[in-house]
């Protein structure tokens, strides 16, 4: 298979694919950090109306949380790398403008980091 490529002056050239591609059952383990878009977060706004968290190891756990430790959601990657948040508590209510907190376990490694949902 050939691949055509495109410069910003439209000029395009042809390059022969250099390497077969190889099928594995290697499980897939990113080595990069997850990502978390967007963030700043709005529910409405966004696109899908869900926030992503992307780049998982399969089978990662990711809990939300208020700053005051109270947990609002928790959801599963299952064997996917690839989880969604609607923006609602575990109750199925929309949550408040503010600052959350996310915490990613898995068998690699834990995360902490930072939600910013903001709603107009």
């Amino acid at each position: 298979t050939n691949r055509v490529y495109v410069d910003y002056n439209d000029e395009y050239y042809v390059a022969p694919e250099r390497h077969p591609a190889i099928e594995s059952n290697t499980a897939y383990y990113p080595s990069e950090l997850p990502v978390v878009y967007p963030n700043p977060f709005n529910p409405e706004k966004a696109i899908g109306k869900v926030l992503k968290i992307d780049n998982l190891v399969p089978g990662s756990e990711v809990q939300i949380y208020t700053l005051s430790g109270e947990i609002v959601a928790s959801i599963s990657a299952g064997s996917g790398i690839k989880v969604v948040w609607d923006g609602k508590n575990r109750y199925g209510s929309k949550v408040s403008s503010g600052i959350y907190l996310y915490v990613i376990k898995n068998s690699k490694k834990n995360y902490i980091g930072k939600i910013f949902v903001v709603k107009e």
